[in-house]
């Protein structure tokens, strides 16, 4: 009964996104760091879920491939970074030059790691879960921090909205919560790529 109920939990970030047809493309590369394979599906089923609701199509791509025609490329470079802290800027983060961010975002999966270990689920720790559950949880985590960073270079911007995908510090809850509503685009953001759309 309670490897249902966390199955429950976890598993149920795995939805149909509320989506507008796709007017943008960006294929993600990963690189640095190994990910397990399940843990990487589980994080891009949430940043592109997330994305998707704005006509953002975002999808894996591997390095020796070509890409899509037309398609943003970026590379996902998993590093050593700062843990213990639960802002989003730790997770990962997006360089700019001259105000321009360049297309690599820096996730730090032990810093993704550290946050997901203070959680419980069920009254189970993280630690105890089995390991498709919890590479579900980091997944998820992952994927939400990476949205963010996106929304840095999508957006061409190193500002933070006071709410939604672009705040500056989700709280934990939010990081490992089924619910993702905590991480759409405020109205402002929403509006800004909806004008994408509308100048194509």
């Amino acid at each position: 009964m309670l490897s249902i109920r966390l199955a429950a939990i976890v598993l149920s970030v795995i939805r149909p996104p509320v989506s507008t047809p796709p007017r943008l493309s960006v294929d993600i590369v990963f690189d640095g760091q190994p990910m397990r394979l399940q843990l990487e599906a589980a994080a891009m089923a949430e940043v592109t879920a997330i994305w998707a609701r704005y006509g953002v199509d975002v999808r894996a791509a591997h390095a020796d491939e070509p890409g899509r025609d037309g398609a943003v490329r970026l590379a996902v470079v998993l590093v050593d970074g700062p843990a213990g802290s639960t802002v989003v800027e730790t997770l990962g983060s997006i360089r700019f030059v001259d105000a321009v961010p360049e297309p690599r975002i820096a996730i730090y999966p032990h810093a993704i790691a550290s946050l997901v270990s203070t959680v419980s689920f069920a009254g189970v720790r993280s630690g105890q879960l089995p390991t498709s559950l919890r590479d579900a949880i980091l997944g998820r985590v992952t994927g939400r921090a990476l949205a963010h960073e996106l929304g840095h270079f999508l957006l061409r911007s190193r500002h933070h909205s006071p709410q939604g995908l672009m705040r500056a510090g989700p709280f934990l809850r939010d990081f490992v919560s089924s619910d993702c509503r905590a991480f759409l685009l405020s109205a402002e953001d929403a509006a800004l790529v909806s004008s994408w759309h509308a100048n194509d």
